[in-house]
C-alpha cells in the first residue's frame, strides 16, 4: 500500500479520504468519508490514517451486520451544538475548579508572590 493511500493534502494539511462501499452508500448517505487529520506532518498523518481505517472498517462491518439500523448516517455537529457542548464543558470545569479552590482555603503570601 502506498504511504499516501487514503490521504489527500490540501494547503499543507492532510485529510483522510475513504470510499464508502457501494452497498452501504445509501445507509451512510455519502460516497466518500473525508475529514481533516489536522496535521501538516506526513508521518503523523499516516499514523492517524491507520487509526481512521480501523475505525471506518468497523463502522462498515457494523452496517453490514445490521443493515436496518439507523446508526450509520454520518452526521456532523452544527456550530451551535458544538458551541453548547464546549460551553457546558467549560462551565462544569470552572465549577469543579472553584470547589477545589474553596477546599484548599486561602493562599499564602509566598504563593501569591510566586
Amino acid at each position: 500500500m502506498s504511504k499516501k493511500h487514503n490521504l489527500t493534502n490540501r494547503n499543507g494539511v492532510w485529510y483522510y479520504r475513504h470510499r464508502v462501499p457501494k452497498s452501504l452508500q445509501k445507509a451512510f448517505g455519502k460516497l466518500v468519508i473525508q475529514l481533516s487529520l489536522k496535521t501538516k506532518d506526513l508521518n503523523e498523518a499516516v499514523k492517524l490514517r491507520n487509526i481512521q481505517d480501523v475505525e471506518w472498517d468497523a463502522h462498515f462491518e457494523q452496517a453490514k451486520k445490521y443493515p436496518d439500523a439507523e446508526l450509520h448516517a454520518v452526521s456532523s455537529l452544527t456550530r451551535d451544538e458544538a458551541l453548547r457542548i464546549v460551553q457546558e464543558y467549560v462551565r462544569e470545569s470552572d465549577l469543579e475548579f472553584q470547589k477545589q479552590e474553596a477546599k484548599r482555603g486561602s493562599i499564602s503570601d509566598e504563593i501569591k508572590a510566586d
